[in-house]
């Protein structure tokens, strides 16, 4: 997402907000889930559909800081039982599910990528080809 640059800005400041860049507002951030919520909805990009999706919202908080992920995928899919509030974890630059830093009660994880659920013993997602945090 590109921010809306004020009057008098230079054009060449433009750069410095490409995705990627230092002062882009995604980068990897660790932190404690403060809040989850699930709701199923229609996607709002597109009023015409008929299709449902479930909307994650990953709420993290490190100080002062806060920061707050959405993750759109398939209605099937509930990350509320996996994610506890006060959970330690990590959003990765480019991803909206967070990971967990503490896995060692789990016996599944979750892929950052689709967001499904995998034996942890797999080292790659079976539904998406993505290698699995661990």
């Amino acid at each position: 997402m590109k921010k809306e640059r004020s009057p008098g800005f230079s054009q060449k400041g433009d750069r410095y907000y490409a995705k990627g860049s230092f002062f882009d507002e995604d980068k990897t951030f660790d932190g404690r889930l403060a809040r989850v919520e699930r709701h199923v909805a229609r996607d709002p990009d597109a009023p015409d559909s008929k299709r449902l999706y479930s909307f994650h919202t990953f709420v993290i908080q490190k100080g002062a800081k806060t920061r707050t992920y959405v993750f759109k995928g398939v209605k099937e899919i509930n990350l509320t039982g996996y994610f506890k509030e006060g959970d330690r974890v990590r959003h990765h630059y480019g991803h909206a599910i967070p990971e967990k830093y503490d896995k060692s009660g789990d016996s599944e994880v979750v892929c950052i990528v689709c967001g499904e659920p995998v034996n942890c013993r797999r080292s790659v997602c079976p539904y998406c080809g993505s290698v699995l945090l661990k």
